[in-house]
């Protein structure tokens, strides 16, 4: 990665006489849909039944737990021809009620009663890309990328249940997962697990103080290699003759043996996986105004396939002093709960600077569900002559 940036660098000087910049942008987030600030912040210490019946009331049917960072450094030139080194992560998953409910209390509390664990779904990804990209017409923009993908996980269950007998003398199970995943001792990103690729479609048009900028992006595929482990369960078993107190606390011999069991029930092979990367669509409308307190208003519409639940939608406010752009809006939708969000740019002569965040509830610690920050830093370059 640093051979990259190296190589911007120096191609972006060569061509100090356009009127183009160098462009990085930084930001980093977690999220969940369930617990605020204040509730994270009061789980310290001891933690007695009634305070985990209070978290297991706040739960919703379907719950998520996202984190996502994201890295470029892109080059765009004066004929808006550009390229462009990027770094993604993301992680989620969406758990039920009753799980959170048997890793909460264990399983005698539960005693007679038939839980149901799924659905259940853990999806991981870290990938970087080489991205071109040019202006095919007056208003659209293509963009292609070549991936190279680090790490992989995908794990879903439709059909897991978990009962303990009332007089706790065998447990009854079933279980159902599908899953993919990488080895992930390899930091060696000339040494990639899988290679692919993607295309970016724009649609931008400005006119009379308005601008519409409409994408697909991320419109690809990764072929992870024959190395990607492929794990599929689908048991039906009774665990019995033992005395269940509690099964966080069944001696090692006894679980050793269970897990032996289960592990008969395992189908793990290696094999090749194409995964279709979620395309992102997005609508952003920007329109200028001439009023004292306010120059611009916006709407943002964003929907990453497959994994939001529906689109994430935010509307803000826009207010230009001097050198100074400031920016507060609203979101709602996503993987996030509704909340503020912030950016501030500082303009100077040849760089512009800018912070951002996605939760600008800083002064609402019941409104928090998560933290995100991000960096952007843009390079200008002009004309010998300018």
């Amino acid at each position: 990665m640093r051979n990259f940036i190296f190589i911007l660098v120096v191609f972006s000087n060569c061509i100090y006489a356009q009127n183009s910049y160098l462009h990085y942008q930084n930001d980093i987030g977690i999220h969940n849909n369930v617990y605020n600030y204040k509730t994270i912040k009061n789980s310290q210490g001891f933690w007695s039944d009634n305070y985990k019946q209070n978290l297991i009331d706040q739960l919703n049917y379907q719950n998520n737990i996202s984190f996502e960072a994201n890295f470029i450094l892109k080059y765009v030139s004066k004929k808006e021809m550009s390229i462009a080194l990027k770094h993604s992560i993301f992680a989620k998953t969406s758990y039920n009620k009753d799980l959170f409910k048997l890793a909460l209390f264990g399983n005698k509390p539960l005693a007679g009663d038939e839980l149901y664990l799924s659905p259940f779904s853990l999806d991981y990804y870290r990938f970087s890309e080489i991205e071109a990209g040019f202006k095919l017409f007056k208003n659209i923009k293509l963009a292609s990328s070549f991936i190279i993908g680090h790490g992989f996980a995908k794990f879903n269950s439709e059909k897991t249940r978990f009962l303990t007998s009332i007089n706790q003398d065998f447990i009854d199970y079933e279980v159902d997962l599908t899953g993919y995943y990488t080895n992930f001792n390899n930091d060696n990103y000339f040494k990639p697990n899988g290679l692919g690729g993607s295309f970016g479609f724009y649609y931008e048009k400005e006119k009379n103080g308005n601008y519409l900028l409409l994408a697909a992006k991320d419109v690809g595929f990764i072929i992870w290699n024959k190395n990607l482990n492929h794990l599929n369960v689908d048991t039906t078993d009774v665990f019995e003759g033992l005395e269940i107190n509690n099964i966080l606390n069944i001696d090692n011999e006894n679980i050793n043996n269970q897990i032996d069991r289960i592990e008969t029930s395992f189908k793990n092979s290696q094999e090749k996986y194409l995964w279709r990367i979620p395309i992102t669509l997005s609508l952003f409308y920007y329109k200028k105004l001439n009023e004292k307190y306010i120059n611009g208003i916006s709407l943002n519409i964003k929907h990453k396939i497959d994994f939001f639940d529906s689109p994430y939608l935010s509307f803000n406010l826009h207010k230009n002093i001097n050198k100074n752009k400031w920016t507060l809006g609203y979101h709602i939708g996503g993987l996030e709960n509704p909340g503020f969000q912030f950016s501030y740019h500082r303009k100077m002569k040849k760089i512009e600077i800018g912070l951002f965040t996605n939760q600008a509830n800083l002064f609402l610690s019941e409104e928090i569900y998560g933290l995100h920050i991000g960096l952007s830093i843009k390079k200008l370059f002009f004309k010998k002559n300018e």
